[in-house]
């Protein structure tokens, strides 16, 4: 993931209206909660996990995001810019390509 990205993976089913809204999110410095990190936009997938986009967050600092009256605890992590490597890419129907990657990636 990305700098910029928080996953926050919710027990159970959520509501995708409610747990999409931006304003449902607060990310601040775990030392200076004074220094709320903007959430940006935020992404709900598979109806327990969303990912929040955020302002870019500083590796190996403590933040906290809370939702509603709960809260966690998190640490930044540096962006990882590898990028993965094509093992091969061959067309296998009309209109389908099959792509292998050398490295199985998320």
């Amino acid at each position: 993931m990305a700098n910029g990205l928080v996953n926050v993976d919710f027990i159970g089913t959520v509501d995708a209206a409610a747990a999409g809204e931006v304003s449902n999110y607060t990310i601040v410095e775990k030392a200076d909660t004074t220094k709320e990190i903007a959430v940006l936009s935020v992404d709900v997938y598979d109806g327990d996990d969303v990912f929040l986009e955020t302002e870019g967050l500083t590796a190996g600092k403590a933040y906290t995001v809370m939702v509603g009256d709960s809260k966690a605890n998190f640490a930044g992590i540096a962006k990882d810019s590898d990028k993965p490597s094509l093992d091969s890419v061959k067309g296998t129907d009309t209109g389908e390509i099959t792509v292998v990657f050398e490295e199985c990636f998320s």
